[in-house]
């Protein structure tokens, strides 16, 4: 899946939209305290993020919305042009984001 961003960048996205709702997953990234990643929602869920009125989602709020993660992420911040691309952060010591992170990184590399 590739998406065109509003700013003209394209990035293509490794995991398949989720089936039943369209939502796509990015892969995750790291810096050296966090893992995260950005989930963009289908254009039918736009109304219902409106809601909101531009503020960060809880959990509840964002899994309201059909967004299905494991334990630990957090709505970080929010895109202005594209609202409907939700940013996620989840800290590096959080069990599951260690374990990605270790799964992903390049051989020879020591831990975080």
């Amino acid at each position: 899946v590739c998406v065109l961003f509003s700013n003209g960048v394209e990035m293509a996205h490794d995991a398949a939209a989720d089936e039943d709702s369209n939502i796509i997953y990015s892969n995750k990234y790291f810096d050296d305290v966090y893992e995260y990643r950005h989930v963009i929602l289908p254009h039918e869920k736009i109304e219902k993020l409106r809601k909101f009125k531009q503020r960060l989602l809880s959990e509840d709020g964002w899994r309201g919305l059909g967004v299905k993660q494991s334990a630990g992420w957090e709505h970080y911040a929010i895109h202005d042009p594209e609202p409907h691309i939700l940013l996620f952060r989840r800290l590096l010591s959080h069990p599951a984001a260690r374990a990605a992170a270790a799964a992903t990184r390049p051989a020879g590399m020591t831990a975080y």
